[in-house]
């Protein structure tokens, strides 16, 4: 059998824990009726305060998980968990919508409940503790409850007396199931919010409107934004983020897997490195920015002036062209005859620059003789500026 832990769970906080643990491990996340098993549990301990109903829902929920991920993997061992918040008797889960989520903040931040906030929240599931908790700001309480499940083949021998006492045997109705050992414990936090002010409302109406809000539980995260809405923790951060690192390891620690360790071959040279002043980045910028690229007058008036001259050569051309030879007439004499003259078009303007001219023909002529002189020109001379080549 494979050594690696199977991590019953698809929270990303719980695998971020894991590897900062150096824990080898995949993930596997069953599907469970957390609300039926919470339900039946209310029923059953109605009355309980929220300290015991903490204890007693997220020990429940996470032996299920484990127990599922068993019967559909089989894998050796298997770790599942689950985390509740529980604020003046409230049992606050995954929240279903934005509000939802602005109500349990609004608990969460010892406000005053409005009509809205309690039709969302309903009734309050226990007994909240007699203890003043709202000397540091409104207090709510995390527990999160652990399952480590073994199987009899995975560890034979080598196990120590005290693990051993801790193991207990699964009895269940699946024969297959009871092939494991079980360890379960449940860890608690208290949690202090507080703050009715302009930026404790923008930080709660960004991390909603972000959707940051809908996979947690209480609709909030120890290690994103709404830290800023945190007053103190009493107890392991890691039990408010999901799986108690302290106390998995302290208890678990000759069963869990760990990763090889990576020999270093190579150790890295340790440079100096100089902080430079704003004023020194300035002046090195300034020194390293490449210098403007600067224009050769010569080339630019030889252009324009051979462009000019061809013109000017068109130009000449065109007047010797207009005046047709000299042809007989009947009687033998010469007659002069003028040029033909041609019907002007209109140019097509679409892709060029816009043209200010009046509607007369001799204006239209002239702007189709220098179009067609201009594409003559770029035809026959390709050193032209660079502004009559594009345009």
């Amino acid at each position: 059998m494979s050594t690696q832990l199977l991590l019953a769970s698809s929270s990303p906080r719980r695998r971020s824990i894991l590897n900062l643990a150096n824990i080898d491990f995949i993930t596997y996340s069953p599907q469970v009726d957390e609300s039926a098993i919470s339900n039946k549990l209310l029923e059953i301990y109605k009355g309980a305060c929220q300290s015991a109903m903490g204890r007693i829902i997220t020990g429940e929920l996470a032996l299920q998980k484990a127990l599922a991920a068993a019967y559909l993997t089989k894998a050796p061992l298997i770790l599942a968990a689950d985390t509740l918040v529980m604020c003046r008797g409230y049992i606050l889960g995954k929240p279903q919508d934005a509000a939802v989520a602005h109500s349990m903040f609004n608990l969460l931040l010892g406000k005053q409940l409005s009509s809205e906030d309690l039709a969302l929240l309903g009734t309050p599931k226990a007994t909240e503790e007699d203890r003043q908790h709202q000397i540091k700001g409104q207090y709510h309480q995390v527990s999160t409850g652990v399952c480590l499940l073994v199987h009899k083949n995975y560890y034979q021998s080598n196990l120590s007396p005290e693990l051993s006492k801790r193991l207990k045997e699964v009895k269940t109705a699946y024969p297959e199931l009871n092939e494991y050992y079980k360890l379960s414990f449940v860890e608690q936090a208290g949690v202090y919010m507080q703050g009715d002010t302009a930026f404790t409302q923008k930080t709660v109406d960004d991390y909603i409107a972000a959707g940051n809000c809908y996979d947690k539980a209480g609709a909030y995260a120890v290690q994103e934004s709404t830290a800023a809405l945190i007053n103190g923790i009493v107890g392991d951060v890691y039990t408010v983020m999901g799986l108690p690192l302290h106390a998995l390891l302290e208890q678990c620690n000759e069963i869990l897997p760990l990763r090889a360790a990576e020999a270093i071959t190579d150790v890295p040279e340790v440079k100096e490195v100089k902080v430079r002043t704003v004023a020194e980045e300035t002046a090195l910028k300034a020194e390293s920015a490449p210098e403007p690229e600067l224009i050769n007058t010569n080339t630019r008036k030889s252009a324009f002036s051979r462009f000019n001259s061809a013109l000017m050569h068109m130009n000449n051309k065109e007047k010797a062209s207009n005046t047709l030879p000299a042809s007989p007439t009947a009687d033998g004499q010469l007659k002069q005859q003028s040029g033909t003259e041609k019907t002007p078009m209109v140019p097509d303007l679409s892709l060029s620059r816009p043209l200010i001219f009046d509607n007369s023909a001799t204006a239209v002529g002239q702007v189709n003789s220098l179009q067609s002189k201009l594409q003559e020109l770029r035809r026959n001379d390709s050193s032209l500026p660079s502004f009559l080549q594009k345009n």
